[in-house]
């Protein structure tokens, strides 16, 4: 009997643990950041001044003028079930490069 109550209290304590560490992990800050033309200088790719470059699962996003733009590819193909503005050449200059907003933005996702 003992066994099995020892079992069921290290069973509750795993599982306490994985929900508060999941809890963590899904609401902090350290899955987005502010970026702005001054960090990127002439390489800024938006005609925006600045945003938060964010990650969802792996779908990175610009967040500007009140929407969510779809970064990459990830981000395109979830946009709409996700409620993502999948028209971010709305704020993209002409000719702009955006690999290294996708390179910071899998920095955020841990990749």
């Amino acid at each position: 009997m003992k066994s099995t109550t020892e079992s069921s209290l290290k069973i509750i304590t795993f599982l306490i643990v994985l929900v508060v560490f999941t809890v963590w992990y899904c609401s902090g800050d350290e899955h987005q950041k502010d970026i702005s033309k001054s960090d990127y200088g002439s390489s800024w790719p938006f005609s925006v001044e600045d945003g938060v470059l964010q990650c969802d699962r792996g779908a990175i996003l610009f967040v500007a003028n009140g929407k969510r733009y779809a970064v990459n590819g990830m981000a395109k193909s979830w946009a709409k079930s996700e409620g993502y503005d999948d028209e971010i050449d709305e704020i993209l200059l002409k000719g702009a490069d955006i690999q290294r907003v996708i390179d910071d933005g899998q920095k955020l996702c841990g990749k």
